[in-house]
């Protein structure tokens, strides 16, 4: 939640408010009206043509430049995977899910023993 709060950028779903007076903490965040990009990748409704795959891996990509290299302290998603990442009204992506996210340390030693998250999903850091 504390890593979530600090980031701003407009293709990563916001964190809107949290509460933190319950047995397990409650977060609401803004609402994606459609689909995840697995849903549309193993869907019937829509084709993936070239172009429009191309500009989702843009817009991905982006997000882990910005939380790599720009957000600071730097942020190590952990866990993106196709159901990850929401499609909006115009089914642009947003990346969500940074429960398994941490701080990007500055000492590798301290990195290795930090790695968690998705097998087959982790970022390759």
């Amino acid at each position: 939640m504390l890593i979530l709060s600090q980031i701003n950028h407009k293709k990563i779903v916001k964190l809107l408010g949290c509460c933190l007076e319950v047995e397990v903490p409650l977060l609401v965040y803004e609402f994606i009206p459609n689909v995840t990009l697995f849903d549309l990748i193993h869907g019937k409704t829509r084709t993936l043509h070239i172009p429009f795959s191309s500009l989702l891996i843009r817009i991905v990509n982006d997000v882990l430049a910005f939380l790599h290299s720009y957000a600071n302290p730097r942020i190590i998603h952990g866990d993106l995977k196709t159901s990850n990442n929401l499609l909006d009204g115009n089914y642009m992506a947003k990346v969500s899910d940074f429960g398994a996210s941490i701080l990007a340390p500055t000492d590798e030693a301290q990195f290795l023993t930090m790695v968690q998250g998705t097998c087959g999903y982790l970022d390759p850091e």
